[in-house]
């Protein structure tokens, strides 16, 4: 029997334009390099996933609060066993509160002692018995296993290879306690 496993489920994407911060729309951080949350850490997971397993779609961004598993009960046979590898991080799995389908993607945002918060986990997988199994939390990507990857990606958008016709017109690169990032090109 061959299983299915997740790896490297994260991607980067670089906006068109900027993003108007407001009252309700504000960067968050990125978590330190190897960062691990503690069992039973108070978390949220927003998104606009299925209200419940066959509910609709919502219609307003949806917020679930969901305790950190750690990776040692998360990876035991009857939870996730080895679908849930060190580069993962487990959140939920009391049969109540899920990420459900239209969730994948979605921060696991966690609040920092100084009152930020930052984005420790993206939406990866949930259960297909349904979205609020009992033992089968959400899975997302652990962001603190690619912060090395993320300033790498930064870094090559910040300051584009010599040659391609771009000019640097604008940048702030962000260490890992940011993820206010911009950058302005213009083709030259």
């Amino acid at each position: 029997m061959r299983l299915w496993r997740h790896s490297n489920d994260i991607a980067l994407v670089k906006l068109s334009s900027p993003v108007s911060f407001s009252h309700t729309v504000m960067a968050a951080c990125l978590p330190a390099a190897g960062a691990l949350l503690p069992h039973g850490a108070a978390c949220y997971l927003t998104g606009w996933g299925r209200l419940s397993t066959s509910g609709p779609p919502a219609d307003l961004l949806q917020q679930a609060l969901l305790p950190v598993v750690d990776h040692h009960t998360c990876s035991q046979a009857d939870w996730w066993s080895i679908l849930a590898t060190d580069k993962m991080v487990c959140a939920g799995g009391d049969g109540v509160k899920a990420g459900c389908n239209g969730d994948s993607g979605g921060p696991l945002s966690c609040q920092n002692p100084d009152g930020s918060w930052a984005v420790h986990g993206a939406v990866s997988f949930g259960s297909g018995q349904g979205c609020n199994v009992l033992q089968k939390p959400t899975v997302f990507t652990r962001v603190s296993a690619y912060i090395k990857w993320i300033n790498m990606e930064v870094l090559v958008i910040a300051f584009p290879p010599a040659g391609d016709g771009y000019q640097l017109n604008e940048v702030t690169v962000a260490s890992t306690s940011t993820t206010s990032t911009r950058g302005a090109f213009q083709r030259g």
